[in-house]
Formats: C-alpha cells, structure tokens, sequence
C-alpha cells in the first residue's frame, strides 16, 4: 500500500468524522476520492517545485504536434456524427493542450514523489480558470455556474472538470484507456459484449416513458463531456481516437470495420496546480439551472432573450411555440439532421419529445414574465427576465426532489440522504466546503443505464390522452422536421400514458445495432452502438470496474461471478461469459444488470451513484431554491410556500393544451393510485407573492 493511498484512507475517515452530524442525521457515508484529496493538499517543497516548472518549461518549449481548433459548422459537415453527437469549445481544446502538458510532466515527475497527486504548486505556468468578479450582494445565478461557492469561484462552472468517486484506473496510470483485464490480456471488445448479453430478465413497470424522457431533459442541464472533435479512421494510430473494432460474428455491420470513436478531451484536475492522471471536462454548468434553456453563458443568454424579460421563440406546427430558430437556418428544409434551433444545449434536437419538453420550460417562463411585468409594470426587462427565471429553476428542482427523485433512486434512499424537500420553512443545511462538480461515473455511467428502458416505439396521443398513432423511434430520432410538419406536443403526451420497457440489460436494437444508420454521414461508420459507445467512453476515462462502485455503495465486493447478488443469475452467466474476472466488468454494464430496488428505477449501485450526486447538488448549492440562509436570495415564505405547491401536472396544463392529466405524469394512468383528473385540481402558482 502506497504513502498516498495511507494518506487518502485517513482522509476518508477525517472526512467521516468533519462531517459526522451530518453523516448520521443524513444516512450519508459516501465519501469520494476526490473530496478525500481536497482535504489533503499541500505545497511542495522548493526543489520538486524547480523540478516541475523546469520540466513544465521544457514541454511548453516542445509541444506536440496538435489539429488547430475548428467547430465544424458549414452546411458541408453539419451532418457529421462529429459535429451531431460531440462537442467541444475553444476554451476546453486549449485546455485539453496544457492538461496533455501537464499529464507529461506528471509522467516525468511521479517517480520522484509517491505523493505527486497531494501537491499544490505556486507556478504561474498552470492552467488557470476565467472568472468574473464575484459580487456577494447580486441575487441570482451567473449563467456560467460560477461565484455560486464565493469561497471557490470556480466551483460549478462551466468548461471545468468531473470530480472522481473513486481514483481513476488508466493502463499507465496517466491516461491510456483501460483495456487490461485483472488477469492480464485485453478486456473483451465493447461490441462483443453488448452482443452477447441478453434481454432476460424482465420486470413490470408502472413508470411513464415521460419519466424516461424527462430524465433525458435533466441529464442535459447537468453535463456534456467535451470531446477531441476529431474525425477518428478504422487503421488510425492517433492515441486520441478510440474506434471500436467490428467484432467477429456482428452481421450487423458485416460491411463496416469499425465504429468511429474518438477521446473525450482532456483535462485537468483542478485549478490548484495538482497533477495527476487524466479528466474530462463539463462543457455545462455543474448545477441545476436549466442552463440548457437559458443558456451557459452570458452571450448564449442574451442571443435568446428578447423584450419584457421574454425568452424568443419560433412557430412550429399548430402555432406551437418552439425554441427561436438558429441563425441562417432553413429549416424544415434540407437534411433531416440539420440543426434548427438555437438552444442551451445541442442534443435538444436528437428528438422530437426532448424539443417539446425543452419547448414546455421556454413557455413556462414567458407566461410567468407575462404576469411579472403587469402586477409590476414598474420592473426593467433584466428584472423580470431574472425573477422569472429564477421561479422557473426554483419550479424545476421542487419538481426533481420531490417527484422525479423518489421514482428514480426510491424513496427511501431519497430520505435517508434527506433528498425529499421539506414540507414548511427553510433549508438551512447549505454546505460551502461541498464539491459540488458533477461524478465522472455519474454522466459516463450511472445516467447513461436509462438507455436500456428506452422503448422502439414513441406514441402520439391528443389533448385526451388517446394514443392515435404509433411510429419507431429510428424515424423520430434526428428528425429535425418533425416539429414542422406534426404537434410535437402530441408525442409528449404519448409518453403520459405508455410505460416504460422493462429493466433489463439489454438496449433496443435502434440504439444498440442502428444508431444514425442513414441519418448521420461518417466515411467509416455507417451505424453505431450506442450502449458499446457508453462502454468505450467509461473505459477512456479510466473509470474502475463495476465491482469497486459495489464496494463504494457499502455492497460486498464480489470474490467470483455468484457474489454479484443484485444481479439475476441468468445475466451472471452471460457476465461469467463474457469476463474473465469479476473486477473486470464495466461499471456501466454492471450497473444496467442491477435488479431495480424496489419502487425505484434502477439498481442499488446506480441509484447510490445518482442519489450522492443530486445530494451534492442540493447541499452545496447556494442558490438551491429551500435554502434559508441568505436574506438577500431566499424567497419569501409566502413565495417559497407557492413553489412547493407546484407539480409536474400543473407545469404541463399551463404549457400545452391538456384539460386532464393523471396526478403523476411520471407514473402511468391508474383509476386507484394515479388517476386522470381535470387540470383544476392542481394547485397554480400563486404570482401575487410577487406584488412587489
């Protein structure tokens, strides 16, 4: 056992003990890596310190050879997998530069000091982060994320790193993907093993696909990886791609070689001049914000703002109000991929139900900015745009923690790490020495699981809930048309009274063996796998097995194959056949093989996962809409009493044209337990709490 490692277990249990009220008021024992670190670092002493600035002097001198940054947005590549499904910005590809520079000199460095990843260094030569001037007395939320925490500025923001759970595990412990086996030879083709593992077992759900896609919509608020934007060859030895070799036995894709991937970028881990092995950035905001709506920047905020506090628009079918049109689009003409909104966040077009749902939250603000401006006409435009958008985050998250949460991690779980908000009164628990950034295994894998309870099917219902028509998700998928040509709203309300598929761990065959089959052109790649894609992208960021997340969890770790006691013993076989050891099963495999709690969706590790992320989320979240500790951000207790009252049912009556609706979109229809009832019986938000 190294220095290191000794020195992290103590910070495990100083950790434990800092925060032992917490601990044992909260049912939270969940201490990650990273946290353990932060507790630890310290400065060098002068000659290691000469030795990184000499070493980091010499690697600047001599960079590698690197592509020039380019966004990729003519009309020639706008339908390039590249350009559809990854991201990048200048600012994370210039970051990506100087953490390569530093994961080099980590290299040169390590053997020096065993306890390299413990130091802070003073040089000005590291990467810094960019941040406005906090002002302690401004009420509301940067559009960045950051001076959220006005202690670490940084913390939240966008284009800065994942935090790690656990420590990560790349081949060289510096960045090369893992794809050794414990036992020594190469851990089985991510194909292969989406191949391989079947759909057995099945288990009856009463969970809504609006769950599903709803879930989708807070995934992307929270986090998008920011990728290399490299355009990766089958024969390619550039170590920044990491194509997926076609297996024998995929008669799929007998007539490609591979599945064009690239790396996510790199990044630092910190901008305290740590060094250390490989991390990836989020190009979003870490909070709950909504930043896919307004926006994650003030420049993105004011392109999709207009007068009287109003977020812009654009008319689709029926007179729908959609999001504003991109710059120079014309749409609904051309390929059926080209983007044709201008959105927060550029996966909102991967599907006609995420427009909708993306669609229901920009109508929600306007009709709250509405009634702002005329019970106070005397407000400017920023201050109704701001109210309103900070009810609308406040909206939203009363909506995740006290309906959507329950369903998705169980609501015990939701009670023991006090996820559930509170019934009266005010939070007072904010936690400033919280890291708040989003888990690597959280976006890479534990979100990713909701894959597999992705129907083959989407239903369009009327304002009645009457399903009328049925259609394949291939055909809705990447199809930027459809919001031209039908109500988009009529496949949200498809998804109201159709449940979700059956956990198990096996992906639909339009994700799993078609994805972007004739939608997306790549000279490589004629389809993709997108559950084999979540494996290679966990194993590029050196995410440890799923074996070692058990252990996190307080699961026992598995000694062979028959411990894995969460998982059914049909998919162990599978497991068993396809792993030569137990540690070496990817986590996201592991995790979708997991039998769902009971009423909950997902497994015990997965919604350990989820549950410690959205507790971070609540508890080091200054603006978390409960909180009571700042008299100048706190909502009135009148006010505050309003947004509690206010339910995903009565979101959807204020935004579309349905009269009823069952009390729980996220639960299907049942005359006894989730009945269908009028639109009155859902308590409004009461605005005069805001009659200034």
């Amino acid at each position: 056992m190294t220095k290191t490692t000794l020195v992290l277990i103590s910070a495990f249990l100083l950790c434990s003990l800092v925060h032992a009220n917490q601990v044992d008021k909260k049912g939270s024992s969940y201490v990650s890596f990273d946290e353990a670190r932060l507790l630890n670092i310290r400065e060098p002493d002068e000659a290691t310190e000469k030795d990184f600035n000499d070493v980091f002097d010499q690697l600047s001198a001599h960079p590698k050879p690197n592509q020039t940054f380019d966004i990729l947005n003519s009309d020639d590549d706008v339908n390039n997998f590249h350009v559809m499904w990854l991201d990048a910005s200048k600012n994370s590809f210039d970051m990506n530069q100087q953490a390569k520079i530093m994961m080099t000199a980590y290299k040169e460095l390590k053997s020096k000091d065993k306890d390299l990843q413990l130091l802070h260094f003073k040089s000005p030569r590291c990467p810094q982060v960019k941040v406005a001037h906090c002002d302690e007395k401004y009420l509301y939320r940067s559009m960045d994320g950051s001076c959220n925490n006005l202690k670490t500025p940084w913390w939240g923001k966008t284009e800065t790193p994942y935090k790690r759970l656990l420590e990560p595990e790349y081949d060289d412990g510096v960045d090369r993907p893992r794809s050794k086996s414990v036992k020594g030879c190469e851990l089985p083709n991510p194909r292969w093993v989406v191949m391989n593992v079947n759909k057995y077992p099945k288990y009856t759900s009463n969970i809504a696909s609006f769950f599903l896609y709803f879930a989708q919509f807070t995934a992307h608020d929270l986090a998008y990886t920011s990728s290399n934007y490299k355009k990766c060859s089958c024969d390619t030895k550039d170590p920044e791609c990491n194509s997926i070799p076609i297996p024998q036995g995929d008669h799929v894709n007998k007539d490609q070689r591979c599945i064009s991937s690239t790396r996510s970028s790199a990044s630092v881990r910190d901008f305290k001049c740590s060094l250390g092995p490989r991390e990836q950035n989020n190009l979003l905001t870490h909070w709950i914000d909504l930043s896919n709506v307004y926006g994650d920047s003030e420049e993105k905020a004011r392109d999709f703002r207009c007068k009287n506090g109003l977020l812009k628009t654009s008319r689709g079918y029926g007179s729908r109000d959609l999001p504003p049109r991109r710059p120079g689009s014309s749409c609904p003409g051309g390929p059926r991929s080209k983007a044709c909104f201008a959105t927060g966040d550029a996966r909102t077009e991967h599907n006609s139900i995420s427009v909708s749902i993306h669609s229901i939250w920009i109508r929600e603000h306007n009709r709250i900015a509405r009634v702002l401006k005329k019970i106070n006409p005397k407000w400017c435009d920023d201050t109704v745009y701001q109210e309103a958008r900070r009810i609308v985050i406040a909206e939203y998250q009363n909506i995740i923690y006290e309906q959507f949460l329950p369903i998705f991690v169980g609501k015990k779980l939701a009670a023991d790490l006090d996820l559930l908000p509170l019934k009266n009164g005010y939070f007072k628990d904010y936690n400033c020495g919280l890291y708040p950034q989003i888990s690597n295994v959280f976006v890479t894998a534990a979100f990713r699981s909701c894959h597999c309870r992705v129907s083959p099917y989407y239903y369009k219902a009327n304002e009645k809930l009457k399903v009328y028509s049925r259609a394949s998700l291939m055909q809705m998928n990447m199809n930027t048309s459809i919001p031209y040509v039908e109500d988009v709203d009529d496949s949200v309300f498809g998804t109201l009274v159709h449940n979700c598929p059956a956990a198990k761990p096996k992906v639909t065959r339009v994700l799993n063996d078609y994805l972007f089959e004739g939608i997306v052109s790549d000279p490589y790649t004629k389809r993709w796998s997108l559950p084999a894609l979540s494996i290679n992208r966990g194993r590029d960021h050196g995410l440890p097995g799923y074996n070692k997340y058990r252990q996190f969890c307080g699961l026992k770790k598995a000694q062979s194959f028959k411990d894995f006691e969460e998982i059914p013993p049909e998919t162990i076989a599978d497991l068993a056949r396809i792993y030569k050891h137990p540690d070496d099963v990817d986590v996201f495999i592991g995790l979708v093989s997991e039998k769902p709690n009971k009423r909950s969706f997902l497994g015990p590790t997965a919604a350990c996962i989820i549950a410690k992320q959205y507790r971070d989320l609540k508890f080091a979240d200054r603006f978390y809409y409960e909180n009571g500790q700042d008299d100048k951000t706190k909502f009135s207790a009148k006010q505050l009493d309003s947004i509690r009252k206010v339910s995903m049912a009565r979101i959807l009556c204020d935004n579309t044209d349905l009269k009823f609706v069952q009390r729980n979109p996220f639960l299907v229809p049942c005359p006894k337990t989730n009945p269908i009832v009028s639109c009155r019986e859902f308590a409004r938000l009461d605005l005069d709490a805001w009659d200034y």
